[in-house]
């Protein structure tokens, strides 16, 4: 009898030993699911950056033509026409781009 409640007790520490391995699985592949789509989101993120950011380098080439100017002083007027009109960089960078021969409201072009 003894022999037999030795190996039920060793049967139950195997299946507690495996029942605890199998949690812990779950818990790694549960932190790996939050981490990617942490990283999923963060990628998200920076493509929407970069498409802004593309957009703005691409104003800033039409508006420095336009107004006569390096790119440095349009990028400089079109962040002041942003503050004056309480739009984000992007918001005039977009209609720059959208309809590249017609200035935004707030920028003038040079000699004006």
């Amino acid at each position: 009898m003894p022999e037999q409640v030795e190996e039920r007790l060793s049967n139950l520490r195997y299946v507690v030993h495996e029942l605890q391995s199998a949690l812990n699985s779950e818990r790694r592949v549960a932190d790996l699911e939050a981490e990617i789509r942490q990283l999923e989101e963060t990628i998200r993120q920076l493509e929407q950056a970069l498409d802004s950011r593309i957009v703005i380098e691409q104003a800033k080439g039409v508006l420095a033509v336009m107004l006569d100017t390096t790119p440095e002083e349009a990028f400089d007027a079109s962040r002041r026409a942003a503050r004056s009109r309480r739009l984000g960089i992007h918001a005039i960078a977009a209609d720059v781009v959208a309809d590249w021969r017609r200035l935004p409201e707030g920028l003038e072009r040079a000699g004006a």
